[in-house]
């Protein structure tokens, strides 16, 4: 009888414990069931959702390496679709987060996320057109250069580069905005870029901001600012030492003390690149400018008016806005070319720089 007990009572435990382990599979199962047809209704609610085929056009490129989350928040950002989270938790969902390649896409605005993506995965790419843009022109030049290809007229673009309603991180940075000959000059990245010449000017200007805000990294916000300088006035200053210097990585460094040097002493920054810009002039090969351009009445003109221009002068490399950054340390107020050597001779002696420009020896 004891015997029997023992084995009721051990079926007894165990039941309750097989029906424990019953309940919490069938628990799982049913989760995993709510959570399958979560997913699923909510790639649907996307599918079915209705968008006009021929609404606003929006042309941009996805950068070989992007990733989802990169690819995501630029279309957002153009309004192409909604919200970047979603997009991203849609493409895990259907497995095409590590499927998208790169190239230049035509969308159309509050495009459904599962046909962005259909069109990400497939590779639906546009035909662009191929631009090269050199470190140093300013808008006026670029804009030149596109009428020559066929992108737009110069004057266009002149005036698309004059507009604040682009989504543009830096507008609030923008100083002395009314003395501006440009408004958006220096933050033009000079690159390759394939762009459609349908997007007309404004579709040039925005694909550049966008290149300006990837190559100018959050860190060297926070380094101008504890030098004591805003983004604008660093952007202003790798505009000059891009007109200046261009030779190698150690003659900016030192172009940039001088600058440093000169306007933390009160001196005036007499740079001839200003004043070819303040007439318009810039791009044009000039040897030397004369003391009645010198006299050029504009902000711009540093022989005139102390400390920084209005703004950039040009539309700088990468690498002059990292020598604005880190200048060398030198107590140079003075550099010239020395045409014996071919390189830019620096110098704190007045009467050294003279007998360099003249033609003779610093020492």
């Amino acid at each position: 009888m004891d015997y029997l007990n023992k084995i009721l009572a051990w079926i007894a435990r165990n039941l309750k414990k097989g029906i424990a382990l019953v309940a919490v599979v069938v628990c799982i199962a049913l989760a995993t069931m709510f959570a399958y047809d979560l997913a699923y209704n909510f790639i649907r609610k996307d599918e079915n959702v209705a968008y006009d085929s021929d609404g606003e056009k929006v042309t941009l490129t996805i950068q070989k390496g992007a990733k989802c989350k990169e690819i995501a928040e630029l279309l957002e950002k153009e309004g192409i679709i909604e919200d970047s989270m979603a997009f991203r938790l849609r493409a895990k969902l259907n497995g095409a987060e590590n499927n998208f390649q790169y190239g230049t896409y035509a969308f159309v605005k509050n495009m459904p996320d599962t046909v962005v993506m259909e069109e990400l995965q497939a590779g639906t790419k546009v035909e662009g057109t191929r631009i090269t843009l050199v470190e140093g022109w300013s808008i006026a030049q670029m804009g030149a250069y596109l009428e020559e290809k066929e992108i737009c007229l110069k004057e266009e673009f002149i005036e698309a580069c004059n507009k604040t309603t682009y989504n543009f991180d830096y507008y609030e940075g923008l100083d002395d905005a009314g003395e501006r000959r440009n408004l958006l000059e220096g933050y033009l990245f000079p690159e390759t870029y394939d762009v459609i010449p349908q997007n007309g000017a404004e579709g040039v200007v925005k694909r550049l901001l966008r290149q300006f805000e990837k190559e100018f990294e959050p860190g060297w916000v926070t380094k101008a600012e504890s030098m004591g300088y805003t983004v604008d006035e660093i952007v202003t200053i790798a505009s000059i030492i891009e007109k200046e210097a261009r030779n190698d990585d150690e003659e900016r460094k030192n172009v940039a003390s001088v600058i440093y040097n000169r306007l933390n002493s009160g001196m005036k920054l007499q740079i001839d690149a200003t004043v070819l810009y303040a007439q318009g002039r810039d791009g044009e090969s000039v040897d030397k400018v004369y003391n009645v351009d010198l006299e050029y009445d504009s902000p711009y003109n540093t022989y005139l008016y102390e400390g920084l221009p209005p703004g950039p002068i040009c539309n700088p490399s990468r690498k002059a806005i990292i020598a604005a950054l880190n200048p060398n340390t030198t107590e140079y107020l003075y550099y010239v070319l020395d045409s014996t050597t071919n390189q830019h001779f620096f110098t704190s002696s007045y009467d050294e720089f003279l007998a360099v420009k003249n033609g003779g020896s610093a020492g």
